[in-house]
C-alpha cells in the first residue's frame, strides 16, 4: 500500500473523533491504550478503515452483550 493509499484509506485522529462523535483526546487516549491500532505516515496518524470497523464491532458486541442482560 503506498502512501496516498494509506491516507485514502483511513482517517486522521481528528476525522476519527468526528466520525466517532468523541473529542479527539479520546482518540488519542484509545492509541495509548492500544484499544485502537493507527498506522503512522511520516508525522501523520492514521487510522485505517479496516481498523475502525475492528473497533466498532468489537465494542458494538460488548455494548450489545450488556443490552442483552
Amino acid at each position: 500500500m503506498t502512501t496516498e493509499q494509506a491516507i485514502r484509506a483511513g482517517r486522521s485522529i481528528q476525522e476519527t473523533a468526528e466520525f466517532l462523535g468523541v473529542h479527539a483526546n479520546h482518540v488519542r487516549n484509545l492509541l495509548a491504550r492500544k484499544a485502537l491500532r493507527a498506522t503512522h505516515i511520516g508525522r501523520r496518524i492514521i487510522v485505517l478503515n479496516a481498523e475502525l470497523d475492528r473497533f466498532l464491532a468489537q465494542h458494538t458486541e460488548s455494548a450489545t452483550a450488556v443490552d442483552a442482560r
